[in-house]
């Protein structure tokens, strides 16, 4: 990137000081918020964070080459008289990281595909920039680069000959949708699906799904929404966009991109009949679960919305990465894990219940399930909703992990399963130990938790116990982590 430091001030509303304020002409080529890792000729936005302040550390992005740093209170005179760089003061430094975005988002002006949704946002972002790069230079925020701070710095991060930009949007708090999609500035919105996460913070599904509908709200008229179609709670969100051009994605007849079947190989995935207007796809997809099927027609839908060519479309998803921690299937010796401890929503979870069944093939199948986060009042209570929902499939047995997880033992046991086929357990060594006993060292194990249930830990200790040579190595790295803390 390059922008000039006037660019800047006008984009973020700011003002230049200290001795290098007469500069305006001045220009940075990168964007940091990390002191400790700064680019020659970058701006540094000192963020103010949890545990740590970006201000304190500006000096140190200054001596390590910052061209331009951005503050929201001056310094001192003594620092600021010796700042060895042009210094721009603005409101709120975190905002102004979203205008830098937005100013450079509009200079290179690629297409921009947004995708959010309480489910399946990751996969199908992923699967929708396989397919577009079949078309030309694709850009996409990588794991976490989803949120206020993640996906400012995935705009920042934009090559300029980009001709699609792909962005997951994820949502922490009220209004947080409409936000990201003012600065993204979307030609297509996709909404995936709407499902019980983050009640703790909205409450209901129609709070979620009128936060999330923000982002076809922000469409323009010329832009696309891409929608389910069969999900009424988008039907107001859909009267207030303005997008004139509607698609939609799923199972019944009238989907513009339809799933007609989906039909298991096993741990190599699963053969896809998808039909685009009419015209008929078939394809292998390397991922697991009706659930990865959806995700599919969801971004073939995209990629029709963008005339993109139906043979691209099926080369594109039959090329899908299996993503770290994420329906990702290993071999272990002669046990098979099925690792999707990445997160969990109770959708997520029966999806994954009814995936590790359908691969089992009647082998031993055990689940190792930890907590569901965010569900707030109505936690306990889809806890057991989900038990009851295992103990009515073909389990080997159930492992529960940690005390907050004690509702989907309370639900297995109500809806009938045996009680010397539920272990609860705060260990996770112990917790991999008895899902190799239930499987009988020969069947499956999936592991499946939300992220602060920390269920990786599971998954390690399954692979401690399976001899070194005797396991895959997986099949894709894991995602990239979060933003890097401020300073």
């Amino acid at each position: 990137m390059r922008m000039t430091f006037e660019q800047a001030r006008v984009a973020t509303g700011g003002v230049l000081i200290g001795p290098h304020a007469g500069a305006p002409a001045g220009v940075f080529t990168a964007v940091t918020t990390d002191s400790r890792n700064v680019p020659p000729g970058a701006a540094f936005v000192a963020l103010r964070g949890e545990h740590a302040d970006g201000h304190a550390f500006w000096p140190q992005a200054a001596a390590a080459g910052a061209a331009l740093v951005l503050l929201e209170r001056p310094p001192a005179a003594e620092p600021l008289a010796a700042a060895p760089c042009a210094l721009l003061l603005v409101p709120d430094t975190l905002r102004a990281l979203g205008a830098l975005a937005q100013a450079w988002r509009l200079t290179v002006a690629p297409r921009v595909i947004a995708i959010t949704g309480s489910v399946g946002k990751t996969t199908t972002k992923e699967l929708t920039q396989q397919i577009l790069a079949l078309a030309g230079p694709t850009h996409y925020n990588r794991g976490n680069f989803n949120n206020q701070l993640g996906l400012p710095l995935t705009l920042l991060a934009l090559p300029e000959a980009t001709r699609y930009l792909v962005v997951e949007m994820g949502m922490n708090t009220p209004g947080e949708i409409a936000y990201l999609s003012a600065l993204a500035r979307p030609d297509l919105g996709l909404i995936t699906a709407f499902a019980p996460v983050h009640l703790e913070g909205l409450g209901t599904l129609e709070a979620i799904a009128a936060e999330k509908g923000a982002l076809l709200e922000a469409l323009a008229p010329e832009g696309c929404a891409i929608v389910p179609d069969d999900e009424p709670l988008l039907d107001a969100p859909l009267r207030r966009s303005p997008a004139r051009r509607r698609l939609s994605f799923g199972s019944s007849p009238r989907a513009d991109a339809r799933l007609v079947a989906a039909r298991s190989e096993g741990a190599a995935g699963q053969r896809l009949t998808l039909t685009l207007r009419g015209e008929t796809l078939e394809l292998l997809l390397p991922l697991i679960g009706r659930h990865n099927a959806q995700n599919a027609a969801a971004a073939a839908a995209i990629a029709l919305a963008l005339d993109l060519d139906h043979a691209q479309i099926a080369a594109g998803l039959a090329r899908a990465p299996q993503l770290g921690h994420r329906s990702q299937v290993r071999r272990l010796g002669s046990l098979t894990l099925l690792d999707d401890c990445y997160n969990a929503s109770p959708v997520a979870v029966r999806a994954a219940l009814t995936a590790l069944v359908e691969l089992a093939q009647g082998q031993p199948a055990v689940a190792v399930l930890g907590e569901m986060r965010e569900l707030g009042a109505q936690a306990d209570a889809l806890h057991e909703q989900v038990g009851r929902a295992a103990a009515g499939l073909p389990l080997a047995g159930l492992v529960i992990v940690g005390a907050a997880a004690s509702g989907l033992a309370r639900g297995a046991r109500a809806g009938g399963m045996a009680s010397n086929l539920i272990v609860e357990t705060d260990d996770p060594a112990a917790a991999a130990g008895h899902a190799t006993e239930l499987a009988q060292r020969a069947g499956w194990v999936l592991v499946k938790g939300s992220r602060g249930a920390r269920l990786e830990r599971v998954v390690d200790a399954l692979l401690a116990l399976a001899p070194p040579d005797r396991h895959d190595a997986p099949h894709e790295d894991a995602p990239a982590g979060r933003p890097a803390r401020p300073g």
